[in-house]
């Protein structure tokens, strides 16, 4: 997955009046010592209601065909959810409301179990039939013409580029910065390396999972 934040674009541009801007009174401060390319924090580990839809605000194009390290070709997907609330206890709306996590959907299979492709379309009520009945990514991209509700589990990974693998798991396996929080950046033989949200799982939304926190909360 790769993260970033949306850009937004508008098809036509207006002129901008620098004498009719208003300058806000509020004096903003600056701490010289913050590393201003320093990664964001990703969401806490957990499980989120979310809208998904296809990213379409990178300079790549949302759909690719791809090549892996064994020459099979496969098609990668590129999505984006958008988090509505938390489903777990302990993960604070304010924290998470309105963040973003990047998803690749691909069609490549993963040693004995389905494509990310076909696990995303099964959460959206497609039938194993309608699948071997047609094609995956089509099946995928029309669910994705409009923003879908999906809850998704979330779990910190990071990459390494030295060993090109992923060779953290979990955010509680990150070193801890006070109750509940920990640091996305660390060290590792050397390397630093820096973790993400990953979508590790997608599920339906069924009225019973949602009710389960409205009830105690």
């Amino acid at each position: 997955m790769s993260n970033s934040n949306e850009r937004q674009t508008s098809a036509r541009s207006e002129p901008f009046d620098i004498e009719a801007f208003d300058y806000p009174d509020e004096v903003v401060e600056v701490d010289p010592k913050a590393d201003a390319f320093a990664p964001y924090r990703p969401v806490p580990d957990g499980r989120y209601l979310a809208q998904v839809k296809l990213n379409t605000c990178r300079d790549t194009p949302p759909v690719q065909k791809k090549k892996s390290k064994r020459g099979n070709s496969y098609t990668q997907v590129s999505i984006v959810a958008k988090i509505l609330r938390p489903i777990d206890h302990g993960i604070g709306l304010e924290d998470v409301h309105g963040r973003f996590v990047f998803d690749e959907l691909r069609t490549l299979t993963r040693r004995g179990r389905n494509s990310s492709v076909v696990d995303f379309i099964l959460a959206l009520g497609t039938t194993p039939k309608e699948i071997f009945a047609g094609k995956p990514t089509e099946i995928a991209l029309r669910h994705l013409n409009k923003e879908r509700e999906l809850l998704i589990t979330t779990e910190w990974q990071a990459w390494s580029k030295v060993q090109k693998k992923v060779v953290r798991y979990g955010m509680k396996n990150f070193p801890s910065v006070g109750v509940g929080r920990y640091n996305h950046v660390l060290k590792y033989y050397g390397e630093t390396i820096v973790a993400s949200a990953t979508v590790t799982k997608y599920e339906a939304v069924r009225k019973a999972s949602m009710n389960i926190r409205k009830e105690k909360s």
